[in-house]
């Protein structure tokens, strides 16, 4: 009980660094869900394209056969872009997590020194100021995955067409070919061929009026990451800074 105690009492006088977990939540959890909702559309897309270009598995006409690889590139290109974004995502939450931690176990020296002195295990200690921080990082989760919720429709009207948009300039870019080019050359495809889709639901992956996500997606991924994150950071940081008290003791 006097754990707990002491972990909201912490929270309480040391708000102000608490404040940068906080505010370093809610960007992580904005850029991992931009990234993992871009990962995502290029992922849904990837394979329905790919699924759909089965269908034209008999089919040999050397243009639209050019056009296909243009797209599957594009494809892969951003998932690798989008991919790549989420992990450097990762490392820098990481990296200001470490600072944070820094910063606290510097400022709040004389507090575990007190706590060391008065028989507090360092385990005990270390396992407080994990804890303060988790919540606050649950707090900052919480509060940017609820705004996301609420406004859903908006955030993800958003990045669907930021990834369209960043799809269109890869798709030409690695062609050189303007997009209704691309188009002509796999409308060739669909020659006396009757299909359920039409080639601008074939190139986006989408329905004739391009589908809208419900949501933004990664949510359990990111929580995962920012909790694991932050409890091993804070905790190791704390238990090094209350040894080296010890010792100095």
């Amino acid at each position: 009980m006097r754990f707990i105690e002491r972990v909201f009492k912490g929270i309480s006088f040391h708000w102000r660094d608490h404040l940068l977990t906080f505010g370093t939540a809610i960007l992580f959890t904005l850029l991992g869900l931009f990234f993992q909702t871009n990962l995502m559309l290029e992922n849904m897309a990837s394979n329905s394209f790919s699924r759909r270009i089965d269908t034209f598995s008999n089919a040999n006409v050397p243009a639209a056969n050019s056009a296909t690889t243009a797209v599957t590139h594009a494809h892969q290109v951003l998932q690798h872009v989008y991919s790549s974004g989420f992990w450097v995502t990762i490392f820098a939450f990481a990296l200001m997590t470490g600072l944070i931690a820094w910063k606290q176990t510097r400022d709040r020296r004389d507090e575990l020194a007190a706590y060391t002195i008065a028989g507090n295990h360092t385990a005990d200690i270390a396992s407080q100021n994990a804890i303060e921080s988790l919540i606050n990082f649950f707090a900052g989760f919480s509060v940017t995955s609820l705004v996301t919720m609420l406004q859903a429709g908006f955030f993800a009207n958003l990045v669907s067409r930021f990834n369209r948009e960043h799809f269109m300039s890869a798709l030409t870019n690695t062609t050189g070919l303007h997009l209704t080019t691309l188009k002509a050359q796999l409308s060739q495809l669909f020659v006396h061929r009757v299909t359920d889709f039409n080639v601008h639901s074939l190139i986006f992956g989408r329905g004739a009026a391009d589908y809208l996500l419900d949501s933004l997606g990664g949510y359990s991924l990111i929580f995962a990451f920012g909790c694991v994150l932050t409890l091993i950071i804070h905790y190791f940081s704390t238990y090094m800074a209350v040894n080296k008290l010890s010792r100095d003791l």
